[in-house]
């Protein structure tokens, strides 16, 4: 695995500075590995795991895969997707044979590139050249379907347990929590694609919930 940050004049791009002292935010969004046999098991693994995968190619000569880094993939909005894909990258800085073969397979041309996995491991699409945060999020909207995640708002032991099965049993990601006051932490701090909420919960009962989400103007679905 190779570390540390993309950009050789601002090597310290995954850290923010107080005052004089620098403290460590995040790891980066992406798994760098350069060898392509890492690769294959990297992806292989999320197919096996049924989870969506995004492969992206770098190399540190490429200006526009550093600015991808830093205005694209460093941002919030992809870090609250970082537990719904895997995000694996490809270091081309080498340039290899095999790394070039594999380009030659996909049909991509040199980084940056993308290219999205389905939860079975098959291509979903493959982009090629820079891409806005919009447009990053608009690509992984369109794979994301594939394995929905699912907020269970219920603090019905029995109930609870049976809507997680049935749920799991048909390919969702289900997050259980049994009282309103989690269940809006979790939507304000998490990304969901659907609340199922139940009314009546201790702490904060649903209807309470789902005012304040919608005072919020949190955009998401929720089933009460």
């Amino acid at each position: 695995v190779l570390a540390g940050a993309p950009n050789l004049i601002e090597p310290l791009a995954y850290q923010v500075k107080f005052g004089s002292a620098q403290t460590p935010v995040h790891q980066p969004l992406f798994s760098r590995y350069d060898k392509m046999e890492t690769i294959h098991q990297q992806l292989d693994q999320a197919a096996q795991q049924g989870m969506p995968a995004v492969l992206d190619f770098y190399a540190d000569w490429c200006t526009a895969c550093s600015t991808m880094e830093k205005e694209v993939f460093d941002q919030p909005s992809m870090f609250k997707l970082a537990d719904q894909f895997a995000f694996i990258q490809l270091d081309m800085t080498d340039n290899t044979d095999a790394q070039q073969a594999y380009m030659k397979e996909l049909g991509i041309f040199g980084p940056p590139a993308l290219v999205f996995f389905n939860r079975d491991g098959s291509i979903s699409r493959i982009s090629q050249g820079e891409l806005t945060e919009s447009d990053m999020l608009d690509k992984l909207a369109q794979v994301r379907w594939y394995k929905l995640r699912i907020l269970l708002v219920e603090d019905d032991q029995s109930l609870g347990d049976g809507m997680c099965i049935a749920l799991r049993r048909e390919g969702f990601v289900v997050d259980w929590l049994t009282d309103g006051v989690q269940a809006l932490q979790a939507i304000e701090q998490e990304s969901f694609d659907l609340v199922i909420l139940d009314l009546g919960l201790p702490r904060m009962d649903g209807m309470s919930v789902l005012n304040k989400v919608r005072d919020k103007a949190i955009d998401i679905p929720i089933l009460v």
